[in-house]
């Protein structure tokens, strides 16, 4: 099908003789509008807003952590409030990934916990 993208997400887990594989089918979303921006963010530990500005219409987007896993350093994202501040809905471990959909009017904001995380950002028009 034409103007769309996929999403492809697996999960294999291994711990002594706890084995798990998880492989839900594949995620076919349409897209109206071409485009999708990938950047990297140094995300500080001043809460501020993800700045989508390079695509007209963001609809879907992927926050993945390049963060070392020894730091222990993580960064917590959510919608904006009313007020400016940062309603937490969601954390980004060192190495993790989230997939998230937004609506036109939603402006995201995130904040790091302890020192200043690099997350690859990938936008998708909606």
């Amino acid at each position: 099908m034409a103007n769309e993208f996929k999403i492809n997400v697996s999960q294999t887990y291994e711990n002594g003789q706890l084995k798990d594989l998880y492989q839900p089918t594949q995620f076919q979303l349409p897209q109206a509008t071409q485009g999708f921006e990938t950047k990297t963010i140094s995300v500080t530990t001043t809460t501020a807003d993800l700045d989508l500005s390079e695509v007209t219409t963001p609809g879907r987007f992927i926050l993945q952590s390049l963060e070392a896993t020894t730091t222990g350093n993580f960064v917590t994202w959510g919608p904006k409030t009313s007020t400016g501040g940062l309603l937490k809905l969601g954390k980004l471990n060192p190495k993790s990934v989230a997939i998230l959909e937004l609506n036109s009017t939603t402006t995201v904001r995130w904040a790091a916990d302890t020192a200043t995380v690099k997350v690859l950002v990938r936008t998708f028009e909606a």
